[in-house]
């Protein structure tokens, strides 16, 4: 099942993203916040790869490329589902940051997770990535109230959490 908008693509990750996706899942700036291993080279990389791929075929999970003019500028993924509830995480090349289409893919993620009965999406996002917050905030989402101290890379973050329940979606 592919979604657009005016100017992206979600759709299933191919064969053919491997190099884009690589590079996403490889990449310094995208793993300060999104808890992607290191992986020393593409090769490390490819089980990662792989199991995305897979898992965007998987109808029981969403995982979606997203795609401008034909080429994965980034993903989103399922965290967790939970009966009625799905947690997302997206990441969008950062030469693409600030060009809303963060904004766009998450817009296109609420859709289709409510179009398949979802009832409640939650994110959550360092609280020093105000870029990830605005990109919530922007798609009606809120504070849940929630949030955890997450250790990454020597450092400890406070982890908040932002939902948005189906009827109260644009």
């Amino acid at each position: 099942m592919e979604k657009d908008s005016a100017r992206i693509t979600l759709r299933p990750i191919t064969d053919a993203d491997r190099t884009d996706c690589l590079a996403l899942l490889r990449d310094n700036t995208i793993n300060r916040t999104y808890l992607l291993p290191d992986f020393e080279n593409d090769e490390a990389a490819m089980p990662l790869f792989c199991r995305l791929r897979d898992l965007s075929a998987d109808p029981a999970h969403f995982v979606r490329a997203v795609s401008l003019d034909g080429r994965m500028i980034g993903f989103v993924n399922d965290v967790m589902i939970k009966g009625v509830t799905a947690e997302v995480g997206y990441v969008i090349r950062p030469d693409l940051h600030n060009h809303g289409y963060g904004t766009e893919a998450l817009r296109l993620t609420l859709d289709a997770l409510f179009a398949r009965g979802f009832e409640t999406v939650r994110a959550g996002f360092f609280e020093e990535n105000a870029a990830s917050r605005r990109v919530m905030e922007k798609n009606g989402m809120t504070p849940t109230g929630e949030e955890e101290t997450i250790d990454w890379r020597g450092a400890a973050h406070r982890c908040l959490y932002y939902a948005i329940r189906r009827e109260d979606a644009r």
